[in-house]
């Protein structure tokens, strides 16, 4: 009886047969995506996070679950004065209910927050009336506090949770319960049960693995690259070639990326005209200027080659493959 179970369906068998057959080498986050579907509420929102002056950017992830199920709560939502970002089914599919741009009606009641809320995301709002809304994310899961959930849901929820993790550089301490915003214990309007250890722990015990670690001037540190034993290397289908040596920026303001594209965050300040830094591989990602070849630093930060004073030479071949080199640039 579920509308969305045939769309769930297909979803699912388009990233099987992606993620079988693909040959693109455009860099992604390696993980699976799990089965999407949009079900925008229009006017449930703050629209772009301005509200009471909000800086736009979601700093906190609230987890909450549902007691009831999908259909159920989005009839709420249709009703009330509430709606959430994503609401994650027991089959693992993910409606996307409020773009991540706008701020979703699921945090706003504040009622005995935990001392984590008041040392966090309630000191961001303007005194004496906090909106968390306008600084979080929510997830809805369905099911029940106490109840059964599957583990393609709790998989969908860690996936949902660590892509935001790396999209906004959003820590591990700034993983909410529901209950660290509403804990009053009254049966009617409290939350003090949510989500419920079963949702929450798992979530939290694979948060606690993402390289999402930003230092004090806000950079990210990167992911280390494979070991380097002078071959290529193939990691979760992106293909890594051999590329070992000294480049040096030919351009100042030269960006250095988590990952090979344009809107992946910083890992440290840009590079001067001029400055040398060691490569390892170089790999393929966004085109930038007709160019989409990236260099892979020893630490691990990904820097477009085209505002380097040289590009990759060729491709080194894999062990039984012949490959035609590219002409080096100077």
């Amino acid at each position: 009886m579920d509308p969305g179970y045939t769309a769930a369906i297909a979803n699912r068998a388009r990233a099987i047969r992606a993620f079988e057959t693909s040959s693109d080498p455009r860099e992604e986050e390696p993980v699976m995506t799990p089965p999407i579907i949009d079900r925008f509420l229009e006017g449930k929102c703050y629209p772009n996070r301005r509200w009471r002056d909000a800086q736009g950017r979601p700093a906190y992830i609230v987890v909450h679950c549902q007691e009831g199920f999908n259909e159920g709560s989005y009839e709420r939502f249709l009703t009330d004065d509430a709606s959430a970002t994503v609401m994650i089914g027991l089959n693992g599919g993910i409606w996307r209910v409020v773009r991540e741009q706008d701020a979703a009606w699921a945090n706003g009641d504040v009622r005995q927050a935990s001392q984590k809320a008041r040392e966090g995301i309630l000191t961001l709002g303007p005194f004496p009336d906090p909106d968390p809304n306008l600084w979080s994310l929510s997830i809805e899961a369905e099911g029940f506090y106490n109840g059964h959930h599957p583990q393609v849901q709790l998989d969908a929820i860690i996936w949902q949770v660590t892509t935001w993790m790396r999209r906004y550089n959003i820590p591990v301490r700034n993983i909410l319960r529901h209950s660290d915003i509403n804990g009053d214990r009254d049966k009617e309007y409290g939350r003090w049960f949510c989500p419920g250890d079963a949702v929450y722990l798992p979530v939290i015990a694979a948060a606690e693995g993402v390289m999402v670690r930003p230092n004090r001037a806000g950079y990210v540190n990167p992911t280390a690259p494979p070991r380097y034993d002078g071959g290529d290397k193939r990691v979760n289908g992106v293909l890594f070639h051999a590329a070992k040596g000294q480049v040096r920026a030919g351009v100042d303001g030269l960006n250095c990326r988590e990952w090979a594209r344009r809107d992946a965050f910083m890992t440290r300040p840009p590079l001067a005209a001029g400055e040398s830094f060691e490569v390892l591989y170089w790999i393929e990602g966004e085109k930038v200027e007709g160019e989409a070849r990236w260099w892979v630093t020893a630490t691990g930060s990904r820097i477009w080659s085209g505002g380097t004073d040289r590009r990759p030479a060729g491709i080194r071949s894999a062990p039984g493959m012949t490959v035609p080199a590219l002409a080096g640039i100077p």
